[in-house]
């Protein structure tokens, strides 16, 4: 099954890295993100946090506001 069809269930941040949390047909998996800015980490793990238990698949339409205060870059 793609991963697209899964959902997010949680994140953490690790440096310049995000770790996704995922459920696909009951089963929980975890995914990394890392790319160069922008847009800045801090700025895309808010806007995941905001989208925790939402399907994979629509995470790619999601907006993401920068320089969003008390987001840590």
């Amino acid at each position: 099954m793609p991963v697209e069809e899964g959902v997010l269930k949680g994140l953490q941040r690790m440096g310049n890295r995000l770790l996704l949390q995922i459920t696909i047909n009951g089963r929980r998996r975890t995914t990394s993100m890392e790319w160069d800015p922008p847009p800045a980490v801090g700025d895309v793990a808010v806007a995941l946090l905001a989208s925790i238990g939402a399907e994979i698949r629509r995470l790619g339409d999601l907006e993401v506001p920068t320089g969003k205060r008390g987001a840590r870059r």
